[in-house]
């Protein structure tokens, strides 16, 4: 298996930790809280529009990735399941800040411009991934949003923390990988833009997580 599919299909493994995570917690719990809605939902999008892309690569070609497929697809569709049957303790809905239908109408703009940055013939495949990639880059801003509002994070959202960073560490892998091959056949100018967008949001995660965690306190009257 190439490196590049390696780390490709690592960063979607860290991201089934991390769907774990929050599974666990909210069936331990039983509520949603300190969670955003909308971020699953831009995350779902992100995992089903592999559907498109998926049987056109080389990833059907390894079992590793058919089970990291189907998991994903399976677990996203539980999570957000359970989204919805849990409420927040405090009763009060997450207000929609970043309009998660105009992140994805942006999303797909910007995927449409990437995929015409190719030198080849426009391909329906390639824009679902570069679809997929830039959604999951958009998804972390409700969840920021949650946070900063709330000024409370649980300890144990940390683990999920930690999955999506490491998700992130194998996409800049694959990245290097990916130039170290591709590099003069194809550009990927919006795709890496979204990937650093990525970062820059989990690092501000990482520091919301530490200024607001707290494993106790419930700041609800």
């Amino acid at each position: 298996m190439h490196p590049t599919v390696i780390f490709f299909e690592l960063g979607y493994i860290f991201n089934i930790v991390g769907i774990l995570i929050l599974i666990l917690q909210i069936r331990q719990k039983r509520h949603i809280e300190g969670i955003s809605f909308f971020t699953q939902i831009l995350n779902t999008v992100g995992v089903y529009v592999k559907i498109f892309y998926f049987p056109n690569t080389v990833l059907v070609d390894y079992w590793f990735c058919w089970a990291e497929f189907l998991a994903s697809m399976g677990l996203t569709a539980y999570l957000m399941y359970l989204m919805t049957v849990h409420k927040r303790i405090s009763f009060n809905k997450e207000q929609n800040f970043w309009d998660y239908r105009i992140l994805l109408g942006v999303s797909l703009l910007l995927a449409v411009i990437s995929n015409y940055e190719k030198k080849q013939t426009f391909e329906w495949s390639q824009l679902a991934i570069r679809y997929a990639i830039i959604v999951e880059a958009a998804a972390l801003l409700p969840q920021l949003r949650l946070m900063k509002i709330e000024k409370f994070v649980t300890r144990n959202f940390g683990y999920y923390l930690v999955a999506i960073s490491l998700s992130r560490l194998a996409r800049v892998f694959f990245w290097v990988y990916q130039f170290a091959d591709n590099y003069g056949s194809d550009t990927y100018y919006t795709l890496i833009a979204a990937d650093l967008l990525y970062i820059i949001l989990t690092a501000d995660f990482i520091y919301n997580f530490i200024k607001h965690r707290n494993s106790t306190l419930i700041p609800y009257s």
